[in-house]
C-alpha cells in the first residue's frame, strides 16, 4: 500500500499580522494586491519545499538538483578545503567588472584584494570605457591606492609580498574602449563574456573554476571570496547561480540585525521585459531559488558562464538584458538563487554622483536599439518579436539564444509570467514564496561539456535525448522541421490542461497536478473516464494553471482563471526608469520594496556585433609615471531629499522624469509664476494709463 504523504506546515503572516518574529526565515510577497498579486504579507521559507514541493521529503517524486558527479571536478578543488587528494589545483576565481568613467574602479579593485581570503587566486578582467585624457586609470588607481592606504592584513597566507611594489597587478587585465564607442550596459558585459570564452580557448579558465561578475563601484567583507564559496556550496547544486541586486555599503553591518537580503522575483513590460519590485528575503538559511537574474551580482561555476554567454548582438539595451539572461541560464539547466548573505555591497551614493555616469547614451543608434529590442523579444516569446515560426526557432538555437535542457513553456509555468500575452502573471499571483526545483536531464557529456557553434554561430552538435529540440525519429536524431519547431513555440492561446510534475519525465512541467486541498490517492495521472490525460510537457497551462504547489502559496485557494493584467506591455512603453532609484528604507533600518529597478551601472552593454576596431589589451606593465586624481565626489549632489524621494517614487509620476527634466519643469514654473506677479502689480501701478501688453 503507497504511503500518503504529509503536507508541509508552512506559515504566513498576512500584512495585518505584522513581521514574522526575528529570525524566523520569511520572504515578503507583497503589500497590495494590485501590484503584487493576490498573495501579500510574508510566507516563511521552507528549504525542503525546492526538492518535494508541498509534501516535502514524504512527496512521491522528491528529487533535487544535480550536484557534481565524480570524476567531473577536472582535478579542481575549493582553496579552503584541506581533506583533498594531492595534485589538484585550486579552483580560481574569475571576477568580470564592466566600468564606465568610473572614478570607484580603483577602489574596487583594492577591497576585492586587500578583503579576499585568497587574493592569490583572483583573475580579473575590467571592461574600462575610458575617456584617457581625462579618467583615471582603473589598474594605475589600485597601485596608488595600494601606496597610499597599504596592503590590507586580511590574507589567509600572507600573499601580499613586501618586495612587489604592487602585489597582484598581473593577475588584473584591463580590456579598452573608448568611452565615445561605449553603447551601454549589455555591450560591456558582451565584450567581457567574449573574453572569458577566449581565456577557456587559451586555457586560462576552466569550466569547474568559478566566475563572478559585477560592478566597478563595490566594497566587500573580509574574506568575502571564502564566504561567497562557501554560500554557493550550500546552495546544494552544481547548475546554481547566486544573483541578486545586492545592498548598499551602508548595510554593511547589518543595521537591523534580521539579515535581510534584496529577493529578484517579479517582472514588468516597457519597451521589453523589466526586472520590478524588488522584495526582502529575511534570516534565510541558505540560498532561495528564484525566478530573475539580476545584474549587480553573479556568482557560479564558469560553465554557466560559458553555456550562457552576454548576447553580444543587443547594444543600447538597458530594459531586457536580466530577464533574457535568466531565461538563457534557465533553459540551459541554470537556476538562479537568491543569496541569502550579504559579502559584496554597492557604493549606491558616489557612483550616482558621478556626472558622466550615463553619458553612454550619446552614441544612441535608435535603429540599433530597435533590432536589439526586436532580438530579445524573439528569444522569450514577448509580443514585438520575430512572428515567423522557423526564424525565430533558428535565432533561439543559435549561440547566444536558448539552452536545450528545458523549454521555454516550462519557463514561463515555473516564473509565473505571462511571457506570450505580454501580462505579468499568468494566474494573478506572484512567484516570490517557495519554489520547486525543475527537473531536467544532464547533457550526456557532462557538466563541463560547453556546446559548439560554427562562425555563424549556428549550432554544430546535433540534439539527442534530453534536449528539447530531439525529435527522436531520425537515424542521427536531428529533427528540426516546422512541426518540431511549432510544437516548442509558447501558444499564442491558453491551452486547457492540467500540468504534471514527473520526475521520470526530464520536460515534465515542475507543477502538481490538484489543488492543494486535495489529497493525491494512488499517485496515478488525472484521468477522464477510462483515459489518462497525458498532457504536452511543453505547453503551459495559460491563464488557467491551478497548481499543486501554486509555488508561492502555503494554503489551499482557488484556482484564478483569466486573471487580467496588471500592466500591460502598451501601457508602460513609455516609462521613464529612475536613474537615481535605490532600495528604500522604511524608517526602521528594514530593506523596503522598490517600485522601479535599482540602479543599472551605466557601464555594462550588449553589442549588436563586436567591433572590428577595438582591441583587448592585456595589462603587463604598471605605468605608476602618470598621476591622476580621482574627483571628488558630491555625496548627494544629484539626489533629491532622500525622504521625499523615497515617498515619490513608488507613485511613478513627477519623480520618474530625469534630474535635469524635473528642474527644468520646476524653473519654468517658477519663472511664469513670477511673470504673473509682474504682471498684476505693473498693471494696478499703472491703472488709467496707455498700456500695451
Amino acid at each position: 500500500m503507497t504511503t500518503r504523504p504529509v503536507e508541509l506546515s508552512i506559515k504566513h503572516w498576512s500584512l495585518g499580522d505584522g513581521d514574522p518574529p526575528l529570525g524566523t526565515p520569511a520572504l515578503f510577497l507583497g503589500k497590495d494586491k494590485k501590484t503584487y498579486g493576490e498573495n501579500t504579507g510574508w510566507v516563511e521559507f521552507v528549504p525542503e519545499y525546492e526538492c518535494g514541493g508541498i509534501y516535502g521529503k514524504s512527496a512521491p517524486d522528491y528529487q533535487c538538483p544535480h550536484l557534481l558527479r565524480e570524476g567531473e571536478d577536472l582535478g579542481k578543488k575549493d582553496p579552503q578545503d584541506v581533506i583533498v587528494q594531492d595534485g589538484k589545483e585550486e579552483r580560481l576565481l574569475h571576477i568580470s567588472v564592466a566600468s564606465y568613467r568610473d572614478p570607484l574602479c580603483p577602489k574596487t579593485l583594492y577591497n576585492f584584494f586587500t578583503k579576499a581570503a585568497y587574493p592569490e587566486n583572483l583573475r580579473v578582467n575590467v571592461l574600462q570605457q575610458n575617456d584617457p585624457e581625462v579618467d583615471i586609470d582603473c589598474l594605475e588607481g589600485y597601485c596608488e591606492l595600494i601606496k597610499k592606504e597599504g596592503r590590507g592584513n586580511h590574507s589567509v597566507r600572507d600573499s601580499f609580498a613586501d618586495d612587489e611594489e604592487c602585489p597582484h597587478s598581473d593577475q588584473i587585465f584591463i580590456h579598452n574602449v573608448h568611452a565615445k564607442d561605449a553603447k551601454g550596459p549589455t555591450f560591456a558585459r558582451g565584450l567581457l563574456s567574449s573574453d572569458t570564452e577566449q581565456f577557456y580557448f587559451d586555457g586560462k579558465v576552466s569550466p569547474q573554476d568559478h566566475c563572478m561578475s559585477t560592478d566597478s563601484h563595490m566594497d566587500a567583507k573580509v574574506h568575502w571570496d571564502k564566504k561567497s564559496i562557501d554560500m554557493w556550496n550550500s546552495a546544494g547544486n552544481e547548475y546554481a547561480v547566486l544573483s541578486s541586486y545586492v545592498n548598499d555599503v551602508e548595510r554593511m553591518g547589518d543595521i537591523n540585525k534580521r539579515e535581510e537580503v534584496p529577493h529578484l522575483c517579479m517582472i514588468t513590460y516597457t519597451t521589453n521585459v523589466r526586472t520590478h519590485a524588488t522584495k526582502c528575503a529575511r534570516a534565510l538559511p541558505r540560498p532561495k531559488i528564484t525566478t530573475v537574474w539580476g545584474a549587480g551580482l553573479s556568482f557560479s561555476k564558469c560553465h554557466a558562464e560559458l553555456k550562457a554567454q552576454v548576447d553580444p548582438h543587443t547594444p543600447h539595451i538597458f530594459d531586457g538584458e536580466e530577464f533574457n539572461r535568466a531565461a538563457r541560464f534557465w533553459t540551459n539547466g541554470y537556476d538562479i538563487y537568491t543569496p541569502h548573505r550579504s559579502y559584496i555591497y554597492h557604493n549606491y551614493h558616489e557612483s550616482q554622483s558621478n556626472p558622466v555616469i550615463h553619458t553612454w547614451s550619446r552614441s544612441f543608434d535608435a535603429n540599433e536599439k530597435k533590432q536589439s529590442d526586436y532580438r530579445l523579444k524573439t528569444m522569450i516569446g514577448i509580443p514585438g518579436g520575430e512572428k515567423d515560426v522557423v526564424k525565430a526557432t533558428e535565432m533561439k538555437r543559435s549561440k547566444y539564444g536558448l539552452g536545450d535542457r528545458r523549454s521555454l513553456n516550462q519557463l514561463i509555468t515555473f516564473t509565473g509570467f505571462d511571457l506570450p500575452h505580454g501580462k505579468i502573471s499568468i494566474n494573478g499571483e506572484n512567484h516570490c514564496g517557495n519554489l520547486r526545483w525543475v527537473p531536467f536531464t544532464e547533457h550526456q557529456n557532462g557538466v563541463n561539456y560547453i556546446p559548439k557553434f560554427d562562425s555563424n554561430e549556428n549550432p554544430t552538435d546535433e540534439p539527442k535525448e534530453g534536449s528539447v529540440w530531439y525529435a527522436g525519429t531520425s537515424s542521427n536524431g536531428k529533427k528540426t522541421n516546422e512541426e518540431q519547431m511549432k510544437r516548442l513555440a509558447p501558444s499564442p492561446k491558453p491551452v486547457d490542461v492540467e500540468s504534471i510534475h514527473d520526475n521520470k519525465d526530464p520536460e515534465a512541467i515542475n507543477l502538481d497536478t490538484k489543488s492543494k486541498a486535495e489529497v493525491h490517492r494512488d499517485f496515478e495521472p488525472l484521468t477522464t473516464g477510462k483515459e489518462k490525460i497525458i498532457p504536452d510537457p511543453l505547453k503551459y497551462n495559460g491563464n488557467k494553471v491551478g497548481s499543486v504547489d501554486e509555488v508561492v502559496k502555503n494554503e489551499a485557494e482557488p484556482v484564478y482563471d483569466n486573471v487580467e493584467p496588471r500592466v500591460d506591455i502598451k501601457e508602460e512603453a513609455n516609462t521613464i526608469p529612475d536613474p537615481y532609484a535605490k532600495f528604500s528604507d522604511n524608517g526602521d533600518g528594514s530593506i523596503g520594496e522598490t517600485m522601479e529597478n535599482k540602479v543599472k551601472d551605466s557601464v555594462n552593454i550588449k553589442p549588436e556585433r563586436l567591433p572590428e576596431k577595438i582591441s583587448s589589451k592585456i595589462a603587463d606593465s604598471v605605468n605608476l609615471g602618470k598621476k591622476k586624481s580621482i574627483y571628488k565626489l558630491t555625496r548627494n549632489n544629484l539626489r533629491a531629499d532622500k525622504g521625499l524621494m523615497e515617498n515619490l517614487r513608488v507613485e511613478h509620476g513627477f519623480s520618474h522624469l530625469p534630474f535635469h527634466v524635473r528642474a527644468g519643469v520646476i524653473l519654468l514654473c517658477v519663472f511664469l509664476f513670477a511673470t504673473l506677479i509682474f504682471n498684476v502689480l505693473y498693471g494696478k501701478s499703472n491703472k488709467g494709463k496707455k498700456y500695451k501688453r
